[in-house]
C-alpha cells in the first residue's frame, strides 16, 4: 500500500467494511502520538477516516487525546459531514472544508491513472459527486479483500447494468437475480453506487425533457432510451421516482435489506415486466407510476 502511495499520485485505499473505532485502536493511537518523529524537528500527524465512527468509550478515550495535546503533534479527523461528529469532538476541531472536485478532473483522472476509456470516466466522474475516492472505489479491490482482483471496467459496467434492470427497466419480477449478479446484495456500499445511477439516469430523462435533446447526459451512450423516456414520462412520474430512489438509499443504510427495498421500489414506481395472466397479457405495474 505504501509502494502505490509513493508511485500512483490518485491512489486510495478502498475497504470494504465500514470503519469501527473501538477503545484498544484509539490507544494505539496515542501510543503512536507518543512516539519520537522519525526527522529532528519533525511532527507526527494521525489521520482518522471515518472520524464518525468514533462513538461511545471511543469517543471519551479520543477526547483525553484531543484535550491534552502534545507539542508538535497533527490530529486530521475526516468526516463526510461536520454533525456527524459527537459534539464535544467537532467543538475542539478547525473545520476545513474540501470543495467537491470538477468533474472534468476526475474524468482525466480516471483515463491517465486507470486507462479508462473517457465515456466510462465521464460516467464515473459525473455521478461521483465530486469525489474521486467514490469514483475509484468502483475500479479498486478492497485492501482488506484477500485474493481478489481489481473490479476494473467491466465490472462497473456491470454495477450499471444492474441498476438499470432494477430501477429503470426489469426484465423480472424477481429481484435476486439481477443483485446476485452484480454481487450487491449484501453490499451495502455497491447497492448505494446502484442507486445513484439510476438517479443519474432519470436526472438525465428530466434534463433532456426541460433543456431539450442537446443537453449533456451522464449515461451519454443512453441516448436513445433517454429520449423515449423523456417523450413517454411526465414530469411528475420522474420526480417521484427520483424521491422514491433517495427514499430507498436512505432505508438501506437504516439496515433495510436490498431486496426489500428493490421490490419496494419497482412497486411504488410502476415497474415491471409484461406478464400474462388468465385474462390476457397485462404489465405488473403501472408504467407512469
Amino acid at each position: 500500500m505504501l509502494a502505490r502511495m509513493a508511485s500512483e499520485p490518485f491512489f486510495v485505499p478502498i475497504f470494504s467494511r465500514p470503519p469501527v473505532l473501538s477503545v484498544d485502536d484509539l490507544a494505539r493511537a496515542k501510543q503512536f502520538l507518543s512516539l519520537t518523529a522519525q526527522r529532528e524537528g519533525g511532527a507526527k500527524v494521525l489521520i482518522v477516516k471515518g472520524a464518525e465512527a468514533i462513538t461511545g468509550p471511543a469517543a471519551h478515550a479520543f477526547l483525553k487525546i484531543l484535550e491534552e495535546p502534545q507539542p508538535r503533534r497533527v490530529l486530521i479527523l475526516c468526516a463526510r459531514r461536520v454533525r456527524s461528529l459527537l459534539p464535544t469532538i467537532a467543538s475542539r476541531c478547525l473545520h476545513v472544508r474540501f470543495r467537491p472536485l470538477a468533474t472534468d478532473f476526475i474524468t482525466s483522472a480516471l483515463v491517465e491513472s486507470r486507462g479508462i476509456p473517457k465515456p466510462t470516466a465521464r460516467l464515473l466522474a459525473t455521478t461521483a459527486q465530486g469525489s474521486l475516492g467514490r469514483a475509484l472505489a468502483l475500479l479498486e479491490a478492497p485492501i482488506d479483500a484477500a485474493g481478489k482482483e481489481a473490479p476494473g471496467e467491466s465490472e462497473f459496467a456491470r454495477l450499471r447494468s444492474a441498476a438499470l434492470e432494477l430501477f429503470v427497466r426489469p426484465k423480472t419480477a424477481a429481484v435476486l437475480g439481477p443483485l446476485r449478479r452484480a454481487r450487491i446484495e449484501r453490499d451495502r456500499g455497491r447497492f448505494l453506487s446502484a442507486v445513484s445511477l439510476a438517479l443519474y439516469y432519470y436526472r438525465d430523462v428530466m434534463r433532456w425533457k426541460i433543456m431539450g435533446e442537446g443537453t449533456l447526459l451522464a449515461h451519454e451512450d443512453l441516448k436513445r432510451e433517454i429520449g423515449a423516456d423523456a417523450k413517454e414520462l411526465p414530469l411528475t412520474a420522474l420526480t417521484r421516482r427520483v424521491r422514491i430512489l433517495e427514499e430507498i438509499a436512505a432505508a438501506v443504510q437504516s439496515n433495510v435489506t436490498a431486496a426489500y427495498a428493490v421490490a419496494s421500489a419497482q412497486y411504488r414506481m410502476g415497474l415491471g415486466p409484461v406478464e400474462t395472466f388468465a385474462g390476457g397479457p397485462a404489465r405488473a405495474g403501472i408504467r407512469h407510476g
